[in-house]
């Protein structure tokens, strides 16, 4: 049995007007959503805590209706903004929005450990200016450098890859994304590589919250306009009131959601306790004026792209409010193409994301309102003055984003496996972890047959019966990304190329679950204590192995040490310290300091042993949260424990 294993998982995210969705690729292929909260959906709400630190998802709609002044329940409404006023506090766009990013990846290190490519889906409209806001919000966010695709390649390419539907290369397909806030209509051609944008139309102001606020119109002609009670509703001017004001929009909201797989429902209007009873007829009356406005939109786009009737394959249905029945009825009327409509719409454009890494030639149609090309904090930014108070978000370097120095894993031979383990890069030895007293790993196995077979590293030690090529050996340097179809891993230890360094090799059986260590005991009790974690001052390492299917244990393991020279941007494999200094690198490397790329000095470090879990905010507080810093704590994370935080300057 054999099978190929990415090396590091796959994050694709869709920040959404009213939620966001991000969904994950495990190196061992699994796709599935991440949960925020127990649900895959986070809403994409900011609201200011009472120390002035950012709240996002549940936490933030939780506040917010205590302190609507401070909650900004849909950023993404905001993106030509610049600023957004939260209280007495001026933030920027970018910053709620890397807020928001921010939970994401934590939770998703939370999940996976870490991971290598991240794509973040956006309109297919949006030119290049919002294109920069959610880009600089990404880096800012600890997702470092993303890929931005348009939100109908990703839900096109959802629909051909993960559902299988058939289209031909050459034909149309339509997407018809209405989401919680806005709404775009998407013609594509379908290439042998992929999708391509042949016009685009939208409106950034009807979605989902519009459907919502359509219903709350439609109760209230089903109370007295001058009642006192429903004037604190509609009009709400104390804390106590805007918190009733929420209750009911979430049982409007709640409400509709219900009216797309029932034909009735009831609810309760809070203040009055009285209970309405809607029909799904009275939902699609108030529905229809903004669904025929989406059709008409439709409509255009299809003409716009020249494609005729017959290239026209596929129209697809994406988006939470896509699942009002009254949007595929009044479309199969109108285009008389039969829509295909799936259970969960608001969770196809962040699967198709996984499935789409390039952004496609995609000419916007709708101009984006100038706005300052660059919106993150600068790189020097000064610390903010009195006049203009803002809540603190870290800038550049963000919290490690793994993966993109891992080797590449995948089979080996017929009934072995490299472990897809690399994703998360650690730091054993040179170092005194583990027994070790000069961190020197370079001892070879114990004079036995197995360790014969180990250090033969040619391909003639025989593995069940079956020779393997790639068994490495006790000094065998390796490529940062292997190619896995190679005569050899190995490189010489001279060439460039060379990245990795095998310091240790053991041949004792391991557990081995779902293509990891069923035990990372196992790893530090070979590699040392605190193995494949950052630690500051450490030179990266990590281990791998490889490992039968049939029989689950490992066949060979093996620790690993980055070669400690630089890299083609000047980057050397070791952690950032006190006096080291560092460039805009998303994974914790070190550069001189008098290089052109150096931006920041490492001014504290604390290592943290054993790691721990903490929260973001219990990061931030540890080295008393840098007080003399602009920045935040810089905090090293590997499976959801941190190891080691630094304070930093900029130069």
């Amino acid at each position: 049995m054999s099978r190929f294993l990415p090396r590091s998982a796959s994050v694709s995210v869709d920040f959404g007007t009213s939620h966001t969705v991000a969904t994950l690729r495990r190196p061992d292929g699994r796709v599935h959503q991440q949960l925020f909260d127990g649900s895959p959906q986070l809403p994409s709400a900011v609201c200011v805590d009472d120390k002035g630190g950012p709240l996002t998802g549940a936490d933030a709609v939780h506040h917010g209706r205590r302190r609507p002044d401070l909650l900004e329940p849909n950023p993404k409404r905001r993106i030509d903004d610049g600023v957004v006023l939260l209280g007495d506090r001026e933030l920027s766009v970018t910053s709620l929005i890397a807020a928001v990013l921010a939970r994401v990846a934590v939770e998703c290190r939370r999940t996976v450990g870490g991971f290598g490519s991240v794509t973040v889906t956006v309109p297919a409209a949006w030119g290049p200016t919002r294109r920069h806001v959610i880009a600089d919000a990404a880096v800012a966010a600890g997702l470092g450098a993303v890929a931005i695709v348009p939100e109908p390649v990703a839900a096109a390419s959802y629909f051909a890859e993960s559902l299988g539907a058939e289209i031909a290369v050459g034909s149309g397909v339509v997407v018809y994304d209405l989401g919680g806030g806005t709404f775009d209509a998407t013609v594509l051609r379908r290439t042998a590589s992929g999708f391509d944008v042949l016009a685009v139309d939208g409106a950034d102001d009807l979605g989902g919250l519009d459907f919502d606020q359509a219903l709350f119109d439609r109760l209230a002609a089903t109370v007295s306009p001058d009642d006192p009670l429903w004037t604190r509703l509609s009009a709400p001017e104390t804390p106590a009131d805007r918190r009733s004001r929420a209750a009911l929009l979430e049982e409007v909201r709640l409400a509709k959601e219900r009216l797309s797989r029932v034909t009735a429902t009831d609810l309760t209007l809070p203040l009055l306790e009285q209970d309405v009873h809607l029909t799904r007829d009275e939902l699609e009356r108030v529905a229809e004026p903004l669904l025929r406005r989406t059709v008409r939109i439709t409509q255009g786009v299809i003409r716009e792209s020249g494609l005729a009737p017959d290239q026209v394959t596929g129209l697809f249905l994406v988006g939470a409010a896509s699942r009002t029945p009254l949007a595929a009825t009044m479309l199969h009327r109108e285009l008389g193409i039969a829509p295909s409509a799936i259970e969960q719409p608001e969770l196809a454009v962040s699967e198709g994301g996984l499935l789409t890494q390039d952004q496609l030639s995609s000419p916007p149609a709708v101009p984006s309102p100038g706005l300052p090309p660059q919106t993150a904090p600068p790189v020097s930014s000064a610390p903010p003055t009195a006049s203009a108070p803002t809540v603190p978000v870290p800038v550049p370097p963000p919290p490690p984003v793994r993966g993109t120095r891992a080797a590449t894993a995948g089979v080996i031979a017929a009934t072995v496996l490299l472990a897809a383990a690399m994703t998360a890069v650690g730091f054993g030895p040179e170092l005194g972890l583990g027994g070790a007293e000069t961190g020197d790993f370079s001892a070879a196995p114990d004079p036995s047959a197995s360790a014969t077979e180990a250090e033969a590293g040619t391909g003639t030690a025989p593995v069940d019966g079956e020779y393997t090529k790639n068994f490495v050996a006790v000094g065998d340097c390796m490529y940062e990304d292997m190619d896995l179809d190679a005569d050899q891993w190995t490189v010489d230890c001279d060439e460039p190329e060379a990245f990795w360094s095998v310091v240790k090799v053991d041949l004792n059986p391991m557990a081995v679950e779902d293509g990891e260590l069923a035990d990372y005991a196992d790893a530090e009790a070979v590699c040392g204590n605190l193995v494949r974690y950052y630690i500051p001052g450490e030179i990266w390492a990590d281990y791998n192995f490889v490992y039968n299917t049939d029989t689950t244990t490992t066949k060979q393991f093996f620790c690993l040490q980055a070669v400690n020279k630089a890299d083609e941007d000047g980057r050397y494999p070791k952690v950032p310290d006190v006096g080291d200094c560092i460039d805009d690198d998303p994974d914790p490397t070190s550069v001189p300091c008098d290089a052109a790329g150096a931006l920041y000095q490492v001014t504290h470090a604390e290592t943290i042993g054993p790691p721990l879990e903490l929260t973001l905010d219990e990061v931030r507080a540890r080295l008393d949260g840098c007080p003399d810093s602009d920045y935040y704590p810089w905090g090293f994370d590997w499976d959801g424990r941190y190891s080691g935080v630094v304070c930093y300057e900029a130069l």
